[in-house]
């Protein structure tokens, strides 16, 4: 806390005429095209739509990649889906008749289910580390082919800053992304749907208490997603700027010091800090509003399962086998859905990245 009160106001006067206004102080929504007209008379910013265009492309480009991926985590989620089932009919067996318990049986399918599922995940990171970087180096392909078509007169106006942010830290941030959370993501997505296919064939009583927290879950989401893209392409170039400041004075340093224009420097500079950490206050408090609720989704299924199944075996309406079931494919959906949300919010930033190269 002491940090933030320690934060001095930005001087307006000293920040660069290329910089953004300061962000709401609050969680206010941003105008889609918010900042896009900064950056028109140097180094063109695409807009969320052009973003989204340019990543199904590059996504659509890879379909057989991701489908391989999607099918090997697939059985991956099936594997998985053996043991809570054995341990379901294992207790079952053992409340009906626990002479007929056969527990080497049960180990049994269990082992080879855990060993089917580790050779399936081994697969599944090995290929998805693989499209990764196939999707990467397709990436960087488009990227310098633009790069260099780009007339001298443009990139001279853009300045050296403004380049070797886009080269540097916008290249890290759409690698990051690229490489890790989108076959992340699609990991997520096909490991949800087969258990909640599971849950829907061998334990339908359960659909309700997994799915309980989604609808909240989702308008949080929808709510983080509506201002999160522009907040990030903001705080973005903002950095691009204090790195634009940081290499001109570098660079000028002996005619800086030979018109004694230090202070000026300096002040400048410590303006364009100040503003690039009030955009990264800003994306910290939508991050602060969201994260709450996507944690609530972790423990409100298992929670809510564990209540039903208490009273549906109390009122005769299922059996221990499809509560333990039921409870067990509770707890590995929120696994998915946590990480898919998180790795969301890292596409963000890789989004904000991309929309600048």
């Amino acid at each position: 806390m002491k940090f933030f009160r320690d934060l001095r106001i930005t001087d307006e006067s000293a920040l660069p005429s290329n910089a953004y206004p300061a962000p709401p102080t609050d969680t206010k929504r941003l105008d889609k095209a918010f900042g896009l007209s900064k950056s028109a008379n140097r180094l063109p910013i695409a807009t969320e739509a052009t973003v989204n265009k340019e990543m199904w492309s590059l996504l659509w480009s890879h379909k057989r990649g991701f489908l391989l991926v999607a099918l090997l985590q697939l059985l991956t989620t099936a594997a998985a889906l053996i043991p809570p089932r054995a341990f379901g009919n294992l207790l079952d067996t053992l409340k009906r008749n626990p002479d007929a318990v056969n527990i080497n049986r049960t180990v049994v399918i269990v082992s080879a289910a855990l060993i089917l599922q580790a050779t399936f995940v081994y697969f599944t990171k090995v290929r998805a580390s693989i499209l990764g970087e196939f999707v990467l180096s397709a990436l960087r392909e488009r990227f310098v082919a633009r790069v260099v078509e780009l007339p001298p007169n443009v990139v001279e106006r853009a300045g050296a800053g403004e380049l070797l942010t886009r080269t540097t830290t916008d290249i890290d941030h759409i690698t990051w992304a690229v490489r890790d959370a989108v076959p992340v993501i699609t990991i997520c997505l096909v490991s949800i749907f087969g258990i909640s296919t599971a849950i829907a064939l061998t334990a339908p009583l359960f659909l309700t208490a997994v799915f309980i927290g989604i609808p909240l879950v989702f308008a949080a989401t929808r709510w983080y997603l509506r201002r999160s893209p522009q907040a990030y392409r903001v705080e973005s170039s903002s950095y691009a700027i204090v790195n634009s400041v940081l290499v001109e004075s570098a660079e000028s340093g002996r005619t800086i010091d030979a018109l004694r224009l230090g202070a000026q420097r300096t002040s400048r500079t410590d303006a364009a800090i100040s503003r690039w950490v009030e955009w990264e206050r800003y994306t910290l408090r939508l991050r602060t509003r969201w994260f709450p609720v996507v944690e609530i989704n972790y423990i409100l299924p298992v929670s809510a399962a564990l209540l039903m199944g208490a009273y549906f075996y109390d009122q005769g309406l299922a059996t221990i086998a499809t509560i333990t079931a039921g409870i067990l494919y509770a707890q590995m959906l929120a696994g998915p859905i946590e990480a898919m949300l998180w790795w969301i919010d890292e596409l963000q930033t890789g989004k904000a990245s991309l929309s600048r190269l």
